[in-house]
């Protein structure tokens, strides 16, 4: 019985990382994430992108 009750909390554990997510680039400024939809602000700058690097030896 893990088929579709697995998957299930799976995406319910997805979209919570996905909202973080749109929360921290709203929080940067590269965002405007609102209920009327989202819209692009501005690009990362190279040293925001490198900060958000868990290993630069290992970017992806």
């Amino acid at each position: 019985m893990t088929g579709r009750k697995g998957a299930g909390r799976s995406m319910r554990r997805r979209g919570s990382a996905i909202d973080g997510g749109l929360r921290a680039m709203a929080d940067l400024g590269l965002i405007d994430w609102s209920s009327d939809g989202l819209a692009i602000l501005r690009e990362p700058t190279p040293a925001e992108m490198d900060a958000a690097r868990k290993d630069a030896a290992d970017p992806l």
